[in-house]
């Protein structure tokens, strides 16, 4: 598993700028779609409390 984890990062990290700027905009897309503010907060303090208790 941290082996994927590795695999993942390095592929963020090859990115190209425009790669990225496609991504932070489907990720504002789906995050204005699918979340109200609160919800959106709660979902990702959850998120953080997962990755804290690995």
């Amino acid at each position: 598993m941290p082996g994927e984890l590795a695999n993942k990062l390095k592929e963020l990290m090859e990115k190209s700028e425009e790669e990225w700027r496609d991504l932070g905009q489907a990720l504002r897309k789906y995050c204005v779609n699918n979340f109200n503010m609160k919800k959106f907060v709660d979902e990702h303090e959850c998120l953080y409390q997962n990755i804290v208790r690995k």
